[in-house]
Order: structure tokens, then C-alpha cells, then sequence
């Protein structure tokens, strides 16, 4: 049976994380919620990156094999408890992929005219496009998908760039639109915010998942998890505070911010472009992150295939591209079949509101490979309503831990 290729350095493992734990989505949640998010990322950098990055880098240490946490939880915890950090965060990424899919569409078409994003049609069609896109260059091999990873994560650092040197623009002509108080919300209504933070910074674990692919993954992975954590704690912290510069916290949306404060930076510079500059780099950015997530989580089924918990297919390699292309493939279909491609994924006109019925049918699943183990249960997503005045609904979804929170 053909193997894995170690081909990724630290530079191309470094913009993954990158790539993977940066979202445009949640700068415009933090903006929203207003300046204190700034110190509430830098405090989320020191309590959760900092351990985050030290423990992965430990564990691929460890063991530095395709697989990442279902190999250290299988190895340490056994067979049920390996199945279960695979299997959760597979599904977890199955019900993501379609909605994040849409929300970044729709960011980058509200960039070139807002009423883009109420076609429903041309908002799906081009999600499936992307994700395939996204994908499908990883599935020639790592040489060539790697390079998708680093695009998006570079476009990650220009956009938070050409953010700041907008906003230090705006700042010298008028001023702040905002009060520059850094002082974090507190009390229990804004509680779960908090939490929201944390999810944001989550993805170095999508490294170890890589570790067949990584040359000396056992310095590699430990350096890369520091470097793109700290880096994504700058960009966060300091996107955000760009953000609050160019527009009010209130006025800012938690789906379209981004853009809102590049129109609002365009309107004072005179520089109509801006806002599509934003889009497409905006746009790169998704592509890193889908292929960056969807090639490390099918390294999870990948590995639980080789130790006979899924069809052995699925540990299949492929025989000129060393990629597992079929755990790929599933794994990116199961995504959009997760919103049912057109019907669900765009129910009722809100992005994942036929996400409950989906994660039913992933229990299913889950609880017949689990008849290949010892008792247990896996768990499902939910839907619940936005209640905060914006036009839209949120709904849960599982991102390995992380729960989703979706406006349009």
C-alpha cells in the first residue's frame, strides 16, 4: 500500500495553521462586540493558544503520525475513546463546510454590490464551487495543494495589512469612530461571548493531524503551533481594533463587518476598489482554510481506516498524487450533501436552516460504526434563533468544539 509523503516545512505548516484559525467571520463578531474584544483575544492568546500550542507540540512530538488526535487518544485512552475524537470532529467539519461556504460567499459578494447576497441561486452554486475548489487542489498531492494553504494564509496577512493601513489613514483625517475603551465586556449576558474568542483561536490541532506529511514533524509541528497561534493572536487583536477605528460597533455587522468597514474606509479615501480588494483576498483566504481543513480532518478517517474502524477504502492512497483521496472526497461531499447541496443548504432562505435533520443523520452513522466498538453514544448539533435584532438566524454547529454563530 502506497504511503504518505513528507513534503510540508515549517514555512508551509506555519501559514496552514494560519490559514485554518483565522476567519474574516469572527473579526466582524469581535468588531461588533466592540473594542474590548482586542484584550479579550490577547488574554485568549495567553490562556488557551499558549497550552494549545504547547500540548500539540508535545503530542506530535510523541507521535507524529497521519491521524493527529485519534492516534494520541486511541494510543493512550483506547480504541472507543479514539473513535470518538475522530469521529465528532469529522462530522463536526461535515456540517461546517456548507455554511461556512456560504457565509464567505456571501461576504465577498456583499464587497461587490450587497444585493448579491439576497440570490440565493448564484450564493449556493458558487459555496459548492468553492469548496470543491478548495479541495480539489489538495487532492493532486501536498506539493501542489500546499500551495493553496500559503496563499490563503498569506492573503490573511494582506488583508489585516491593507485593514490597518486603512484605518491609520481614517484615523489621521477624522479620528476613531469609536471610543477606544480596551476594557473587556463583563457580566453573564455577555459570557458566552467570551467563549466565542476562544473558539476562534482554534485549528493548531489540525497540524498534528498532518504529521504524515511533515518533514521532522517532531520540532516541525511544536514551532509551527507556536507561530501560527501568536501570529493569529496579532491578527485578530489588531484587525479588530482596525475595525472599531472605521466603524461603530453597533453599526457593524456580525456577518458583513469586514466589508462594512472597508466601504466605510473607501468612502473617506475615495477609493471605490477597496471593498472588492478586500472580497477577493477575503475569497483566497476561504480557499486556504477549506483546503487546509478538509485535507488534515480526512487524515482522521484516513487513520481510523488503516486500524479497521471504516471501510479499509478510505485508508486508500493514491498511487501518483499520495494523497488519501477517498477519506477527501467523503469527506468534502458529505459537507455539502450535510445541507443537502441546494434544498437544505439553503431551506426556508437561511444557510443552515436544515442543519438539524443533517446531524441526525450523522448520529445515525455514527452510532452504527460504534457497533464495531464498546458501548457509548455520539452527540448531535442543533438550531436555535438569533434574538438579537439582526436579520437573520444562528444556528450550532460543531467545529471540533467550536459552535458557530451565522448572521445574514
Amino acid at each position: 500500500m502506497k504511503e504518505l509523503h513528507r513534503t510540508l516545512g515549517l514555512r508551509d505548516v506555519t501559514l496552514l495553521g494560519v490559514a485554518c484559525i483565522v476567519g474574516t467571520r469572527w473579526l466582524a463578531t469581535a468588531a461588533h462586540a466592540g473594542p474590548g474584544s482586542v484584550t479579550l483575544f490577547l488574554l485568549a492568546g495567553l490562556f488557551f493558544v499558549v497550552p494549545m500550542a504547547q500540548s500539540v507540540g508535545v503530542l506530535a512530538g510523541r507521535r507524529p503520525d497521519a491521524g493527529g488526535q485519534y492516534v494520541w487518544t486511541r494510543d493512550d485512552f483506547g480504541e472507543w475513546h479514539g473513535f470518538l475524537a475522530f469521529w465528532l470532529y469529522w462530522v463536526g467539519i461535515a456540517s461546517w463546510l456548507p455554511n461556512a461556504a456560504m457565509a464567505y460567499i456571501s461576504i465577498a459578494a456583499y464587497a461587490i454590490d450587497p444585493t448579491l447576497v439576497e440570490n440565493r441561486t448564484v450564493i449556493v452554486g458558487a459555496s459548492v464551487v468553492a469548496i470543491w475548489m478548495g479541495v480539489g487542489v489538495n487532492l493532486v498531492g501536498v506539493r501542489v495543494g500546499r500551495w493553496n494553504q500559503n496563499l490563503g494564509g498569506v492573503a490573511t496577512w494582506l488583508m489585516v495589512c491593507l485593514l490597518l493601513g486603512t484605518a491609520t489613514v481614517v484615523y489621521l483625517r477624522q479620528g476613531s469612530a469609536t471610543p477606544l475603551n480596551l476594557a473587556p465586556p463583563m457580566g453573564l449576558a455577555t459570557l458566552n461571548f467570551w467563549s466565542q474568542i476562544a473558539f476562534a483561536l482554534t485549528g493548531i490541532e489540525l497540524l498534528g493531524m498532518m504529521g504524515g506529511e511533515i518533514k521532522d514533524p517532531e520540532r516541525t509541528i511544536g514551532r509551527a503551533g507556536w507561530m501560527a497561534g501568536m501570529l493569529s493572536v496579532l491578527i485578530y487583536s489588531s484587525a479588530t481594533l482596525a475595525m472599531v477605528v472605521l466603524r461603530r460597533p453597533e453599526e457593524t455587522s456580525v456577518m458583513f463587518g469586514m466589508m462594512q468597514a472597508a466601504r466605510a474606509g473607501a468612502d473617506v479615501m475615495g477609493l471605490i476598489w477597496l471593498p472588492v480588494v478586500f472580497g477577493v483576498l477575503s475569497t483566497c483566504t476561504m480557499l486556504g482554510q477549506f483546503g487546509g481543513l478538509v485535507s488534515a480532518t480526512a487524515r482522521l478517517s484516513y487513520a481510523a481506516a488503516k486500524d479497521g474502524l471504516l471501510p479499509t477504502v478510505f485508508a486508500r492512497v493514491h498511487p501518483r498524487w499520495r494523497t488519501p483521496h477517498v477519506s477527501m472526497v467523503a469527506l468534502a461531499g458529505d459537507g455539502v450533501a450535510a445541507g443537502d447541496a441546494v434544498g437544505r443548504f439553503d431551506a426556508g432562505g437561511l444557510p443552515g436552516a436544515g442543519f438539524d435533520d443533517g446531524a441526525g443523520e450523522f448520529y445515525s452513522v455514527s452510532v452504527h460504526f460504534s457497533e464495531r466498538l464498546e458501548g457509548g453514544v455520539a452527540s448531535g448539533t442543533g438550531v436555535r434563533d438569533c434574538g438579537d435584532g439582526d436579520r437573520a438566524c444562528v444556528y450550532g454547529a460543531a467545529d471540533g468544539g467550536r459552535r458557530q454563530r451565522l448572521v445574514v
